[in-house]
């Protein structure tokens, strides 16, 4: 183990390996280990043509220690549990395990997560973060179904989790990998002809992808679902979906691109109200929540006013995607379900008024202008006109270039504007 942690340290660098990281270091430790127990095969650090494992293991008793480790790390927890007797014993966390997994998640992981996030930026949710690099890797990807089963199928292998993905990230990359590869199916089935037993296969393996996804997180994986059932005109289904998030979400942590760097909330809905919870109140378990983000090419499966976005990112090249704040995007989803229902004006405007309000208390983030090009959009098919060209023009302060799609929501409100006028 000693060479192992010089291989391991000469790669990643030594400063990785600090208390923040513990788990992440463990994951990679192990599954180093593994692969090399496979292989037969361990260079010493110092003597590199020597072999430390020549000659030591059977290829039987090399595939029960693979098996014995991927055991280990499909819980780290538990296993550092099993152990705390022998090391650790002073650690106050494991203290608090009686024996009830369930028990303990409860009362430690909200601080975990939270501490996690106030570390400083090169450690701050080092496993999260690079899950969420994975999860990018995917969006970038050209829209071929096959290239992302081959991508996710090496997942499954273990292929690629020496360098490219690691045993933490797993579960977040196969779950967005899902999402991703369901919308991918949903733009094939839009592209040419099919029967209908062609189209409603389609649909069916879409829809069983997508929730797959809604496991991702504990907001932004459940808003794809709904995305394709409101696609579809299943509004109340769309709607049953999403008034159950919507309700009552547990805790979760957001610190994606669409708020202001460093800033940490914990949010959570209530009764279609979005709170922003004091962590010294939260008792339980502390989740997380993604962007939501459309590769430029699923003009088919997305709606309406992120449809523009899309088209303009294709034209531009600016960028291979578009994201939003899981909160703006669920605002919208709402707004928008309520309207296909025809609900009362007033209804509809006091869902604009929440995501207006949501919008303003995200300043400085990340692509903040594409919220109030959502926001604008809603105004102005709702009537609104002059609450629409308000907020278009508060887009343009965003991001004041013929890269905002701002510029052309602008163009045909003014438009219609003029054209109301002279009638």
């Amino acid at each position: 183990m000693k060479n192992l942690l010089f291989w391991i340290s000469e790669e990643y660098g030594v400063k990785m390996f600090s208390k923040e990281n513990l788990l992440f270091c463990l994951e990679i430790c192990f599954e180093r280990f593994k692969q090399h127990i496979l292989k037969g095969s361990l260079p010493h650090y110092i003597i590199r043509d020597r072999n430390l494992l020549a000659g030591k293991l059977d290829t039987r008793t090399r595939q029960r220690i693979a098996d014995e480790i991927d055991k280990i790390l499909e819980d780290v927890f538990v296993t550092i549990f099993e152990c705390r007797h022998i090391v650790l014993r002073s650690i106050k966390f494991l203290k608090m395990y009686n024996g009830s997994k369930r028990d303990f998640i409860c009362q430690v992981k909200a601080p975990l997560n939270y501490c996690l996030m106030e570390c400083p930026e090169n450690v701050k949710l080092e496993i999260m973060l690079r899950s969420f690099k994975v999860c990018l890797s995917m969006v970038h990807l050209p829209n071929n179904s096959n290239k992302l089963l081959a991508f996710i199928e090496d997942m499954k292998s273990g292929n690629n989790c020496s360098r490219n993905i690691l045993p933490c990230m797993l579960k977040t990359a196969k779950r967005f990998g899902s999402i991703q590869l369901g919308i991918m199916f949903h733009e094939e089935r839009c592209r040419t002809e099919k029967t209908q037993t062609e189209i409603d296969i389609y649909l069916r393996h879409t829809h069983g992808l997508l929730k797959i996804g809604t496991d991702l997180d504990e907001l932004s994986g459940k808003l794809y679902l709904v995305t394709f059932e409101l696609l579809n005109n299943k509004i109340d289904t769309a709607w049953a979906l999403l008034s159950l998030v919507m309700s009552n979400t547990k805790p979760f942590v957001y610190s994606g691109w669409c708020m202001e760097k460093n800033m940490v909330w914990v949010l959570k809905f209530l009764y279609s109200e979005i709170l922003v919870v004091n962590y010294d109140m939260v008792h339980n378990e502390l989740l997380i929540s993604y962007d939501v983000m459309f590769p430029k090419n699923v003009v088919n499966f997305v709606p309406e006013p992120i449809k523009y976005e899309l088209f303009l990112l294709q034209c531009t090249k600016q960028s291979n995607f578009c994201v939003y704040h899981p909160v703006v995007y669920a605002f919208y989803l709402n707004f928008e379900i309520k309207r296909k229902k025809n609900e009362q004006m007033s209804i509809q405007n006091e869902i604009l008024r929440k995501l207006s309000s949501f919008i303003e208390d995200c300043n400085g983030g990340y692509e903040r202008h594409r919220a109030y090009n959502i926001l604008g959009y809603c105004y102005y098919v709702c009537g609104r006109i002059n609450e629409a060209f308000t907020t278009f023009c508060l887009s343009m302060q965003e991001k004041c270039d013929s890269t905002n799609v701002a510029v052309y929501h602008l163009c045909i409100v003014l438009s219609e504007y003029f054209t109301n006028k002279d009638v």
